[in-house]
């Protein structure tokens, strides 16, 4: 089986099992094993497929620098990439799952280029299907899963980090006035970006992918159907350079307040509850909403702390005086562990 084959087949596995597990939780026993061991077999396939080179600092790990690095560049491609081959190629890949209306524009596009070849437009069918290229390549690199020089796994803006379960994104910090946060991180442009404490550009249907691939169980915040567990906790901390240049690293908790008595939020966790499925499309992915501290809709993860989450205490934002609005940061999700133990909590 071909790298994107592989790819393909199993991103119809773990979106049909995550389905069925957030929807109807009874009905496929033994979702978490099968959809993990097929995403750490496509992985490992992915780093034979499509090696990195060591960087000089491979020892250390990812910074900041690192992921602004990964940001998205104009995509050049090949012109003498034949159009149809590669449409082919990319029809077994995440990408047109994951980028539906892009898929739809590259194959308009690319059909215009065709009908202009017919035409006998040459000059003209050659700059469109240079267009339809960009597009297609675009999608490609967008939603490619890769190992990166540190053994990291990635998937667009989203890192997994090798040995510790962690996984972190970039994002940019929020501190409006007397605002009410009900969520955490959200990604830039979505329609509830005005309440969120952090912007991202990291999308939920990485996320998901990724917790899933971690080995990380959904489930609800504390309580749901009889004999259905609490999905596993997370601890948040954030990642920044202070002003003196050194890199720091503080809890969520240490940019909220609760609203009523201007108290530190406290730092219950944050349950992986995951987002179910709507009409094809992952509903968080939609909408944006990767991490809510309100339990007001789809969401990857949820508040652990059952006032914030029902929403009885409100908490705003707040930070330390070595940040401010607009700050780049690091957020980190690491599984909480057990008291005493050296592993994370199962």
């Amino acid at each position: 089986m071909r790298n994107s084959d592989c790819a393909s087949s199993v991103w119809r596995l773990t979106f049909r099992t995550m389905n069925h597990r957030l929807n109807k939780p009874s009905r496929l026993p033994g979702w978490r094993s099968v959809a993990c061991a097929a995403l750490t077999w496509a992985v490992a396939w992915c780093a034979l497929a499509e090696p990195v080179a060591p960087a000089p600092d491979a020892g250390a790990a990812p910074t900041l620098q690192d992921e602004q690095a990964r940001e998205p560049k104009e995509r050049d491609v090949d012109p003498g990439t034949d159009l149809g081959s590669y449409i082919d190629r990319l029809r077994k890949t995440l990408g047109p799952q994951l980028a539906p209306q892009q898929w739809a524009r590259a194959l308009a596009v690319a059909e215009k280029a065709q009908e202009l070849t017919e035409q006998g437009k040459a000059a003209e069918a050659e700059l469109t299907a240079v267009r339809a290229r960009s597009l297609l390549r675009s999608i490609e690199e967008d939603h490619r899963m890769s190992v990166d020089a540190h053994g990291n796994v990635v998937l667009g803006a989203v890192t997994l980090h090798k040995g510790s379960r962690a996984l972190s994104f970039p994002g940019k910090l929020r501190l409006e006035s007397e605002m009410y946060v009900e969520l955490i991180a959200c990604t830039t442009g979505a329609d509830r970006a005005y309440e969120t404490l952090l912007t991202t550009p990291a999308r939920a249907i990485h996320l998901q992918t990724m917790l899933v691939l971690s080995g990380a169980r959904n489930g609800p915040v504390g309580w749901g159907l009889p004999g259905e567990r609490q999905g596993d906790v997370f601890d948040i901390e954030l990642e920044y350079t202070g002003a003196d240049g050194k890199a720091l690293c503080r809890p969520v908790e240490d940019f909220l307040r609760i609203c009523e008595n201007g108290e530190a939020a406290p730092r219950s966790g944050w349950v992986f509850v995951g987002s179910s499925v709507h009409e094809g499309r992952l509903i968080a992915d939609i909408t944006g909403e990767l991490i809510l501290s309100w339990r007001s809709g789809p969401s990857i993860i949820q508040s652990a702390d059952p006032n914030i989450s029902e929403g009885s205490v409100q908490i705003e934002a707040t930070a330390p005086d070595d940040v401010g609005e607009g700050a780049e940061m690091r957020i980190i999700l690491k599984p909480r562990r057990k008291p005493g133990s050296d592993s994370p909590k199962k």
